[in-house]
């Protein structure tokens, strides 16, 4: 494994620049005091597995001796922001932004970002394919002054329990090598899913 790369599914980066509180799309937010730590989960109609995914994370973020904010970017037509803003009634960490519709991962990554407070900003799957514990394996790089850590499924080492299904399998493949040849890329892996992008 080289410097700044871990066996994971997850990306967090520094903040650089300091930030102006966005407005929501419209939603109502309590913020708690600047966190240390920001996580976006960009949601596309993920009713069935979203208030599993918030509860996982609070285990594991109350016990972290830093305050966090946890940032959902709702697409689509379910019932997610319902249950978001049900879990955000007992949980003042959880932010919801959401517009119906399905405008991709990239467009809920830009929306969860600008409401990000926190000085490490980050984002997980809302499916929660990776648990928020694997941040203790990117923290330390950062803290070497890394401006950016990314996880990768593509490591030699990586381990994944369930594999994804060999038509997902065989599209990423595809795309990374269209996206090599195209923007030259040849040292990343693993891109984060930019192929879920999709509109």
């Amino acid at each position: 494994m080289r410097p700044g790369q871990a066996a994971i599914d997850a990306n967090f980066i520094r903040e650089v620049r300091s930030r102006n509180l966005a407005s929501s799309y419209g939603n109502e937010h309590t913020f708690v005091s600047r966190p240390y730590l920001s996580v976006v989960l960009p949601a596309y109609n993920e009713a069935g597995s979203i208030r599993g995914t918030l509860e996982a994370m609070r285990v594991f973020l109350d016990q972290q001796p830093y305050e966090s904010q946890v940032i959902v970017a709702v697409d689509g037509e379910d019932e997610t922001p319902t249950i978001v803003q049900d879990v955000a009634r007992d949980w003042s960490a959880v932010v919801l932004t959401a517009e119906p519709g399905r405008h991709g991962k990239g467009h809920g990554l830009r929306r969860g970002v600008a409401l990000a407070r926190g000085e490490i900003i980050g984002f997980l799957d809302a499916d929660y394919k990776t648990p928020i514990d694997e941040i203790t394996k990117l923290l330390p790089w950062l803290d070497r002054g890394y401006d950016l850590v990314a996880g990768s499924r593509a490591l030699a080492d990586s381990r994944i329990a369930v594999a994804q299904p060999l038509h997902r399998r065989l599209g990423s493949r595809v795309f990374a090598l269209g996206m090599h040849a195209i923007v030259g890329l040849y040292d990343i892996h693993d891109t984060p899913c930019i192929h879920e992008d999709r509109v």
